[in-house]
C-alpha cells in the first residue's frame, strides 16, 4: 500500500520541480527588467547567424574598456563586478571595478576579463558583457542589419541597447537606432 502511494508521490513531485524551475527563471528574469535600473549601452551590432540559436545581433559597446592602474588590472578570464554609471549624454560607463562581490549590488553586474593592454602604468581592461547577443526572429533578421547600415550612413546617429541591472544580473530589453525601438522599425517599413 505505501509502495502504491510512493510512486505517484514521487511522479508528481517530479512534475512540480519541471515546472517550478523554468517558471522561477522566468520571474527572476522579469523581475530585472521590471524592478531593475535601467542603462544605455552605446552599441554597434553586425547580424551572424548561429545556426543552434537563432538569429541575433552581436552587440559590441563602447563602455567594454576601462582604463585603470596596471598593477591592479585583472587577468584575462576573471570574474570582476562592475559598477556602472552614467556619463552627460545618458550613456552607461564604469564607474568602477571590484574582483569581490559587493555587499550591496545595485547597479553592479558581474563579467568576464577578456583582455587588457598596458600602456606604462595604466592598463586599458577590456570585458565580456552577458549580453552581447539580442536575438530575433529569423525573418527579421535581415532587415534588422539593413537599417542598422542605414543608420551608420548618417551623420550624428546613434546606436544602444537598453539593460537593466538588478542585484548583479543584467537584462537587454532592447536595441535603439536612432532613439527608436529595432522592434518597432521592423514592423514599420
Amino acid at each position: 500500500m505505501l509502495k502504491k502511494l510512493l510512486i505517484p508521490g514521487i511522479f508528481l513531485l517530479l512534475v512540480a520541480a519541471q515546472w517550478a524551475i523554468p517558471l522561477d527563471m522566468i520571474r527572476s528574469s522579469n523581475l530585472i527588467l521590471t524592478e531593475g535600473k535601467p542603462f544605455r549601452f552605446k552599441c554597434a551590432p553586425i547580424d551572424p547567424n548561429d545556426p543552434f540559436r537563432g538569429k541575433y545581433i552581436t552587440l559590441s559597446f563602447e563602455a567594454e574598456q576601462y582604463l585603470m592602474d596596471s598593477a591592479l588590472a585583472p587577468q584575462p578570464g576573471e570574474t570582476v563586478w562592475l559598477r556602472m554609471t552614467t556619463d552627460s549624454a545618458g550613456y552607461a560607463k564604469i564607474a568602477s571595478l571590484t574582483e569581490n562581490k559587493p555587499e550591496n549590488l545595485g547597479d553592479y553586474m558581474e563579467t568576464e576579463v577578456s583582455t587588457y593592454l598596458m600602456e606604462g602604468d595604466s592598463s586599458l581592461v577590456f570585458f565580456t558583457f552577458p549580453f552581447e547577443r539580442f536575438y530575433l526572429e529569423e525573418t527579421k533578421a535581415p532587415k534588422a542589419e539593413a537599417l542598422y547600415q542605414e543608420n551608420l550612413q548618417g551623420q550624428n546617429a546613434t546606436s544602444y541597447a537598453l539593460i537593466y541591472l538588478l542585484n548583479g544580473e543584467a537584462r537587454i530589453q532592447e536595441v535603439y537606432l536612432d532613439g527608436k525601438p529595432l522592434s518597432e522599425l521592423l514592423k514599420n517599413p
